[in-house]
C-alpha cells in the first residue's frame, strides 16, 4: 500500500477524457477508411506485382453489378475523396498537437505513467492516420554474386515494400494495434485509480474538455458534404 501512495494517479479528463478519446478514434479511423478508399481506387494503375495480385483478387470478389469503371474510380478518388482526406488529415493532426501540448504542460508539475502512455499512444495514432504514403523504396544494385534465391527473396521484400498494398495495409494495422494498446492502457489506469481511492468517473464525466473534442467531429464530416456536393456538380457538368 506505500508503494501505492507514492505512485497514485490522479484522474485527468483533458488527457485521458472518454470524450476525447472516442472523438479521436473515431476521427482516426475515419481518415484511415478515406486513404484506404482512394488508394484502391486506384489500385489498379500500380505497376507492383502485389498491388495487381490484389486488384485481381478485389474484381473477383466484388459483384459486377458494383464495378467502377477507370474513370469513375479516378474521378472518385480526385475530386471527391482526396478534399475530405485533405481536411481530415489537417484535423487530425492537430489533435495530436492538442493532446502533445497538454502533455507538455502537465509534465511541469506532475504526470503519471498511465497518462504518458495515453498520450504516447494517441500520438503514434496520429503519425499513422497522417502519414501520407510508405517510405520510397529503391531497388539496390546488388555488386557480389547471389544465389538466386537471396535474390527472389529481395526481389519479393522490394515489391512489398513499395507496393500500395503496404501503404493501405500498414496504417490499418497500426490504427487497429494503437486503438488496442490505448484501451489497455485506459483500463490499467481504471485498477490503479480505484487501488488507489481515486474517482476514475471523473475521466468520464462530459464537461467542455470532453464535448468540445466531440464537436470537433463535425470538421470532419461537414467537408464530407461539400465534397459529395461538388463532386455531383462535377458529374453533372460532364454529362452536360
Amino acid at each position: 500500500m506505500d508503494l501505492c501512495e507514492k505512485n497514485c494517479s490522479q484522474p485527468d479528463p483533458d488527457i485521458a477524457g472518454i470524450g476525447g478519446m472516442v472523438s479521436f478514434a473515431i476521427g482516426a479511423g475515419f481518415t484511415i477508411v478515406i486513404a484506404s478508399a482512394s488508394l484502391l481506387l486506384n489500385i489498379s494503375k500500380s505497376p507492383n506485382g502485389l498491388d495487381a495480385w490484389l486488384s485481381h483478387l478485389i474484381a473477383r470478389i466484388i459483384p459486377s453489378r458494383m464495378k467502377i469503371n477507370p474513370k469513375t474510380a479516378e474521378s472518385l478518388s480526385k475530386d471527391f475523396l482526396l478534399p475530405i482526406l485533405f481536411t481530415s488529415n489537417d484535423s487530425q493532426l492537430l489533435t495530436g498537437f492538442v493532446v502533445l501540448l497538454a502533455g507538455w504542460i502537465h509534465f511541469a508539475r506532475d504526470l503519471s505513467v498511465y497518462h504518458f502512455s495515453v498520450i504516447i499512444n494517441m500520438g503514434c495514432e496520429t503519425t499513422a492516420v497522417t502519414a501520407s504514403d510508405a517510405s520510397s523504396i529503391s531497388k539496390p544494385a546488388l555488386t557480389q554474386e547471389v544465389t538466386q534465391y537471396i535474390r527472389r527473396l529481395v526481389d519479393l521484400a522490394i515489391v512489398f515494400l513499395t507496393s500500395m498494398t503496404l501503404q493501405i495495409a500498414l496504417p490499418v494495422a497500426w490504427y487497429i494495434s494503437g486503438l488496442v494498446e490505448l484501451a489497455a492502457v485506459r483500463r490499467y489506469g481504471t485498477l490503479s485509480f480505484q487501488k488507489c481511492g481515486e474517482d476514475a468517473q471523473k475521466e468520464y464525466q462530459w464537461g467542455f474538455g470532453q464535448i468540445a473534442p466531440t464537436l470537433y467531429l463535425l470538421s470532419l464530416f461537414l467537408p464530407t458534404l461539400d465534397a459529395f456536393r461538388d463532386y455531383q456538380d462535377l458529374k453533372r457538368a460532364r454529362v452536360d
